[in-house]
Formats: structure tokens, C-alpha cells, sequence
């Protein structure tokens, strides 16, 4: 599990995303230091809730609105499917130690569903594919690309 945070911090940081950053700096301390509050802070809000959490992190919005995305789209792709692979991961781990949010479950089934897909949205907004993939958009032999 440590593992995984460490990749996530690596490209919150290489995507300037300094939020998500820092609050894998926090799990990465606690990790080491105080298991306790490892598990309280891995299983809140602020990690697995709806906007703004970690789980809704999205690399591409690291960047100031006013400027483009500095890295080539299929960087960006792959370093997105890097994190979410990551937070699925961590999910599993979550789950065999009996200690999860209650969306934990709802974020991994979304990452692994974007993950089973090859596509990116048109409009490069690599954040849509889980809430799509959730919501019935993308069925066997449909890229997202098609939907979008």
C-alpha cells in the first residue's frame, strides 16, 4: 500500500497538484509513525468522498486553468490510469484489513471499470471516464471517445 501512495504523491506533484499531495504526505508520515491515524485519515472524506476528495483528484486540473496541460495527452492518460490503478490497489488492501469508507467500494469499482476501456475523451478531460463508465456510457466495444 505504501508503495501505491508513493506513486500517487510522485504525480501529484509532477502534475502540481500540491492538495492531493500533501495529504498523501500525511498518509505517508502516519504510515510510518502512527497507524491510527494512518487508518483514520486513509478512511475519511477527505480521501474517498465526492469533490475535492483524493479519489476525484484529476491530474489535468493540477494545471492553472489559464495555461494548457505542459505534458503530451498520452502521458497525461497514462500517469491517470497510474493513480487510479494505485487508489484500486489500495482499495483492495483497504478491504482485506476490514477497514474502508463507504465509498471505497464505489471508487475502486469506478477505476477499474475506466481502467478495463481504451479511450480518451475528445475534449481530453481524462476525469469523465469513471462517472461515465458508472453511469452506463460505455458497454463492450464502445470507446468513450465514441460517447463523448
Amino acid at each position: 500500500m505504501l508503495e501505491q501512495l508513493r506513486r500517487i504523491h510522485e504525480l501529484c506533484v509532477k502534475h502540481q497538484d500540491y492538495d492531493s499531495a500533501g495529504i498523501l504526505d500525511q498518509l505517508i508520515d502516519f504510515y510510518a509513525s502512527d497507524k491510527e491515524r494512518f487508518w483514520e485519515l486513509l478512511t475519511s472524506n477527505e480521501v474517498w468522498g465526492g469533490a475535492g476528495s483524493l479519489a476525484d483528484q484529476h491530474l489535468h486540473r493540477s494545471v492553472s486553468s489559464r495555461e494548457a496541460c505542459p505534458y503530451p495527452k498520452d502521458e497525461l492518460e497514462s500517469d491517470q490510469r497510474t493513480v487510479w490503478r494505485c487508489l484500486a490497489e489500495v482499495a483492495d488492501e483497504m478491504q482485506a484489513a476490514g477497514r474502508v469508507n463507504g465509498r471505497t467500494g464505489f471508487w475502486a469499482h469506478a477505476f477499474r471499470t475506466s481502467l478495463d476501456h481504451t479511450y480518451w475523451p475528445k475534449s481530453s478531460e481524462p476525469d469523465r471516464a469513471p462517472a461515465l463508465a458508472l453511469r452506463g456510457g460505455i458497454r463492450r466495444g464502445r470507446s468513450l471517445a465514441a460517447i463523448c
